[in-house]
């Protein structure tokens, strides 16, 4: 239907889960799940949302299926929102220890073989089961872009609109370094990925064109790669010659100097990169090299 508009997806491994809204009357439509080959079904939730309470995105990680929603109360210039996380228990989403939190927006989530990390804006939610969720006091203060996990390994790597990175291993690192494009001007990173192939491993990290005040803009920088192997946030620094999974020319070509939202791996062997206004790439790794960035 032309009408409708996925807002986010996310599988738990044997299903795939969809947000919609309705362009024609603005209706948010919840959550849907599809099994790849008969009709799509509305996934409910225990307890009925408020009225004002709407579905925002689909997150998975360790096999768990989570939903994010907004609820705003309040009318014109005193409008307040809080947000709310809910997990899948098979049947319908069920309080996950969110509700109703003055918190950021919850735009990623990593499982580190013991925890779950949200990244919330100003906030980090952490648990060790998925209906036990709640707000990490001990994060450092940052506003966040995105979180990966480094697996196999413990390690989560958090990326900040600051144009800093973080890691957690049993405890939170040091900042890194801030990083900046030639003119010395901080980046503001999206949502990184990690890939796992042949013999290395590699944290790929979004600039975004982002707002940070009325006179800081951050600049378009396509991403910067680490070598992930050993991964330690505080002395992290980026591979300049950006041949993890391209090459310079070819990452001089595609998404350098584009504003990139994300970069989603899958299967350590494909990566897409999503990004604001200059359509989706795709890079694929095969015969042990990888294809380059191409725009699908």
């Amino acid at each position: 239907s032309g009408t409708l508009f996925a807002t986010s997806g996310a599988t738990d491994g044997a299903m795939l889960y969809v947000t919609f809204v309705n362009t024609a009357t603005g209706a948010n439509l919840g959550v849907w799940s599809w099994n790849g080959i008969g009709p799509w079904a509305q996934v409910g939730f225990t307890a009925a949302l408020a009225a004002n309470e709407s579905v925002r995105s689909v997150l998975a990680a360790n096999t768990d299926l989570f939903a994010v929603t907004a609820l705003i109360t309040g009318t014109g210039d005193d409008t307040v929102t809080t947000h709310s996380l809910y997990y899948f228990d098979s049947t319908n989403f069920v309080d996950a220890g969110i509700q109703d939190a003055a918190i950021g927006l919850p735009n990623s989530v990593a499982y580190d073989g013991s925890n779950y990390w949200f990244t919330a804006g100003a906030d980090i939610l952490t648990g060790t089961t998925a209906d036990a969720i709640d707000v990490d006091l001990t994060a450092p203060s940052a506003f966040f872009g995105g979180v990966t996990n480094l697996a196999p390994s413990a390690v989560c790597a958090f990326t900040t609109r600051d144009g800093t990175v973080y890691d957690y291993n049993a405890s939170w690192s040091a900042a890194s370094s801030v990083f900046e494009n030639y003119r010395d001007t901080d980046y503001a990173f999206g949502l990184p990925a990690y890939v796992d192939y042949g013999t290395k491993q590699a944290l790929l990290v979004p600039t975004r064109v982002y707002p940070r005040s009325s006179s800081d803009v951050s600049p378009a920088g396509g991403y910067l790669e680490f070598d992930a192997f050993g991964f330690n946030a505080a002395t992290a620094e980026a591979n300049e010659n950006y041949d993890l999974v391209a090459d310079a020319i070819n990452f001089s070509i595609s998404l350098d100097g584009l504003s990139v939202r994300s970069i989603v791996a899958f299967n350590n062997d494909t990566l897409f990169a999503l990004t604001d206004g200059n359509g989706l790439w795709s890079d694929h790794f095969s015969a042990g090299s990888w294809s380059g960035w191409r725009r699908e």
